[in-house]
């Protein structure tokens, strides 16, 4: 019998073979497995959009979903003077609009809003109210939207939206807009 070193053995060098390409395999599909799975995230990635619509007969308050898959509306974070607001009749109470209000709104939280659907949360056709919303001088409303996509993964959008991504929607409960 000869004295071969192991590796010299012809079975030995296909178990080698074996290996190494069963080990090269699993890091392959591990790889793909990866990159299917970012590109199934990102086929499904809201992108909401906020801003104000007016025309000298109407002024409307907008959310949209600009991404490719819907956005599950957590939680509305909605200030005036950095004092959270829990509702539209809050809002308008801190712009100092008057007792005689005609407005339509639409529930913004706790709402899933479709790829490329637009909301209109706030709308009215009352010149005074449009004027006073839009004087110069009214104080800024804050706006923060905090949503998720189907995959759980979380963002937040203000006025400049800018979405940035968050571990999880974290509006305290006392600054929650409710409407």
């Amino acid at each position: 019998m000869s004295d071969q070193r192991w590796y010299r053995h012809p079975e030995m060098i296909v178990a080698l073979a074996a290996v190494v390409l069963s080990v090269f395999t699993v890091l392959v599909g591990a790889y793909s497995a990866s990159i299917d799975r970012a590109y199934a995230r990102a086929s499904v990635w809201p992108r909401l959009e906020m801003g104000r619509s007016f025309s000298q007969g109407s002024y409307s308050y907008i959310v949209s979903n600009r991404g490719t898959g819907p956005a599950l509306v957590e939680q509305v974070r909605m200030a005036v003077r950095q004092q959270p607001q829990q509702d539209w009749q809050g809002i308008l109470d801190a712009h100092g609009v008057g007792e005689q209000r005609r407005y339509a709104q639409s529930q913004i939280d706790a709402r899933t809003i479709s790829a490329g659907q637009e909301l209109q949360v706030f709308h009215t056709e009352d010149q005074a109210l449009i004027k006073q919303l839009l004087d110069p001088a009214a104080p800024p409303m804050e706006v923060e939207i905090c949503y998720c996509s189907i995959y759980q993964q979380c963002w937040t959008v203000d006025q400049g939206n800018r979405p940035m991504e968050v571990e999880r929607c974290a509006i305290p409960e006392a600054q929650r807009f409710r409407q």
